[in-house]
């Protein structure tokens, strides 16, 4: 602005707001450093309007006790205020401060007339040779963050009103820039520095203006593309990219911008080198004030090698559940092949035995069920090591008597022992308690595996089954089942391999015990379920001893059983050994039957089941034979439904007490044909119907509960078994029929 008076005594109004004015509107239209330029010139065109001397800015730091020469402008020949722009203490000034800081202006006419207290600020002045002065605080939100001084050196001067307002208000203005010059120069030297750091980063950033232009990038997303930043950067993605990509780009930022949130995206694009590479791009908004995306902050991460990974691994484990699956169903069709024989078998060796035999013939049959029963423990420890590789063994949590189960695994091995002509011995420690809380079936499972394996490398000496407790608590029971042998001991070596799978003490091919090496393994695994712990001690040549440690709940009596209803077993004060020639606890069989079951029929029990019809649904030529040889001697009136197809016709025609189903069957297995009897028929609707199927897999009996079948027996079955599942639910429905 020209200066329009030189020397001027009074301000007219309307010209200092037109100065104002222009000098506003200048600032309005400047960017970045012009502003720093326009502060220097527009406090000079200032000291010159007023006829002044010297115009300086004072500007307080972020300690308010420190402030800094930022501005200053001089006429010819004056000295300047400062040698240098380096910090001043702010008190070494206290009056003047104090003014400042109360936001109140210091107009002095003559140094002269300055107070006496402002002897520091008196002193100041006379060393700058000034004559007049006045001084008008700058302020921004109502908090002072400097101050405007201009001084006379040639003489006092009497400052007008309108000369210190016109210099207020040009202090606002100038103090507003001056603040965001300040931010600016911060917050560029904060990109700069962000930028050194993000330019140096793998993760590729960039700014999105619009859908089809850039904004700031980073060299990592440059090189990707093969430009450089400048190539990129303010750019229009038409002007650097072939169509396709544009097209590609513009597409995935037109949908970055509609989400109007931070989002994540994925697009597969080519690189420098023509490759398709799957990148990952986080993207976040930033808005204006009324709501509007001023631009994108994007980031992308190269996830193609990830991404594979992810792959592989997806493919490895669907390949492995494939063939886990195709394991699972193998065993489950070995298991029903190898049972199906099996039944025949074993179910015509009970028939058998049940006939008048001379003791040659009853040798031969007693070794053939022997050797049964080894095939149908190897099928079953087979299936165990399947279920518990695939996490599907269940556990039991029922009432038993530990001291009934330990005896009866002792004694199942007696004639073997006697055989072998060496000593075995059971000991129970009297603090024991006989009945707790537990799965004895796989409890029974693991002593057996132990026992039989003590008897079978136990050539000389004895074998001694212990029972004793390790610790006792209100509610549980901590027990410890130990197997000691005088058999032939492992080394160290193999006791370190012990419990893994298909390992034996004698591996050669010559070795003389058998066996398949599944039963530690399963033994192992069984325990550590039931959340205990089993371990061995072994010299080789010398003996092992096996333990096992579990933690059982105790039985109260009042939950089920009276007190008087249990036997008493005679305890003394180390220990004696039990004597396994006395007869088993008669409660047992209140129990569910954990232990032992039907051992014979009476007359009387035969005579009483011809009064119920048995439906058999069976399509094997040799399990029709034997189920309806073992039913009919079982006392049962029979009939034969050789498929799904033709039960179905029959219960539509006549009623059954029972109808025993397989499940495995042509034209209509058992499963379907369960399903029609038990939702369409009138007569059998409510019938007890038993799968009787050589299905044995975990799943097997819940698939048959689902179709509608009422209970479960898996093959091979004896008379004994067969008769007892028939008998529970006869029971139950006689007891029902009573109550109705």
């Amino acid at each position: 602005m020209k200066n329009i008076h030189a020397n001027i005594k009074q301000i007219d109004k309307t010209i200092k707001e037109e100065y104002i004015k222009q000098t506003y509107m200048r600032f309005l239209k400047l960017k970045g450093e012009q502003i720093e330029s326009e502060i220097r010139s527009s406090i000079a065109a200032l000291g010159l309007f007023l006829n002044t001397d010297r115009v300086y800015i004072y500007k307080f730091l972020d300690d308010a006790t420190i402030m800094q020469l930022s501005y200053e402008w001089l006429r010819e020949g004056i000295p300047s205020r400062r040698d240098s722009t380096q910090e001043e203490l702010a008190y070494q000034y206290p009056w003047l401060m104090r003014k400042i800081k109360n936001n109140e202006c210091v107009v002095i006419n003559n140094v002269e007339d300055i107070p006496d207290e402002a002897y520091s600020e008196r002193d100041m002045m006379t060393k700058h040779c000034v004559k007049a002065c006045f001084i008008v605080p700058m302020t921004v939100n109502k908090v002072v963050q400097g101050y405007v001084g201009l001084d006379s050196v040639c003489s006092s001067m009497i400052w007008q009103q309108e000369a210190i307002n016109m210099v207020q208000n040009l202090g606002e203005i100038w103090i507003a820039y001056i603040e965001r010059l300040q931010q600016e120069r911060i917050l560029r030297s904060k990109l700069n520095d962000s930028m050194l750091i993000l330019d140096n980063s793998d993760v590729q950033i960039w700014f999105l203006k619009n859908t089809t232009v850039y904004g700031a990038v980073n060299n990592s997303h440059a090189r990707f593309f093969g430009k450089s930043k400048e190539e990129l950067e303010y750019k229009d993605l038409y002007e650097v990219f072939s169509p396709e990509t544009a097209n590609l780009l513009c597409k995935l930022y037109w949908d970055m911008f509609q989400q109007k949130r931070e989002a994540i995206n994925e697009i597969w694009i080519e690189d420098s080198r023509g490759i398709n590479r799957l990148l990952q791009i986080k993207s976040k908004p930033k808005f204006d004030l009324i709501g509007n995306i001023e631009y994108l902050v994007c980031t992308a991460q190269d996830i193609t090698e990830q991404r594979k990974t992810q792959e592989d691994l997806f493919n490895a484990k669907k390949a492995a559940e494939e063939a886990n699956s195709a394991k699972s169903q193998f065993l489950a069709n070995m298991s029903h092949e190898i049972r199906t024989p099996l039944n025949g078998i074993i179910g015509f060796i009970d028939l058998l035995m049940r006939t008048n035999l001379n003791e040659e013939q009853s040798d031969y049959l007693t070794q053939i069920n022997s050797a049964s029963d080894i095939l149908l423990f190897l099928v079953n420890d087979i299936l165990d090591y399947s279920k518990i590789e695939a996490g599907k063994l269940e556990l039991e949590h029922a009432l038993f008597d530990v001291h009934a189960l330990i005896k009866e695994s002792v004694k199942l091995f007696s004639s073997k022992v006697n055989e072998k002509k060496i000593k075995m011995e059971l000991l129970i420690s009297p603090e024991v308690p006989e009945i707790l809380y537990g799965d004895p079936g796989r409890i029974r499972q693991v002593l057996n595996n132990l026992i039989s394996n003590a008897v079978k490398f136990t050539e000389v000496g004895n074998i001694i089954v212990r029972l004793v407790v390790l610790e006792n608590n209100e509610k549980y029971i901590k027990l410890q089942f130990q197997v000691s042998d005088t058999g032939i001991g492992m080394s160290q070596e193999l006791l370190l391999k012990l419990f893994n799978v298909f390992t034996q003490a004698d591996a050669t091919t010559t070795r003389k015990y058998g066996g398949t090496g599944l039963g530690l393994a399963i033994s192992k695994r069984l325990i550590m379920l039931m959340g205990g712990v089993i371990s061995v001690e072994s010299v080789l040549g010398k003996g092992s001893t096996f333990y096992v440690e579990l933690d059982l709940e105790k039985y109260k009596i009042q939950d089920e059983f009276s007190a008087n209803n249990w036997p008493k077993i005679e305890k003394n004060v180390i220990q004696s050994p039990v004597n396994l020639s006395e007869p088993m606890p008669l409660f047992l069989s209140n129990m569910n039957k954990q232990v032992t079951g039907i051992t014979d029929l009476t007359s009387n029990q035969i005579t009483q089941n011809k009064y119920y019809n048995v439906l058999l649904v069976e399509d094997t030529v040799a399990n029709q034979k034997l189920a309806t040889a073992m039913l009919k001697q079982l006392g049962y009136k029979v009939e034969l439904a050789e498929n799904g197809q033709q039960a179905v016709f029959m219960c539509k025609n006549k009623k059954y007490d029972i109808i025993l189903m397989d499940c495995q069957m042509p034209l209509l297995d058992g499963y379907e044909a369960a399903y029609i009897i038990k939702t369409n028929g009138e007569l059998n609707q409510n019938t007890i119907m038993i799968a009787m199927t050589a299905h044995a897999m975990e799943g097997d009996r819940a698939k048959c509960i689902a179709a509608g079948m009422d209970d479960y027996i898996s093959k091979p079955i004896t008379m004994i078994k067969l008769n007892n599942i028939i008998q529970k639910w006869l029971s139950k429905y006689l007891c029902h029929q009573s109550d109705t």
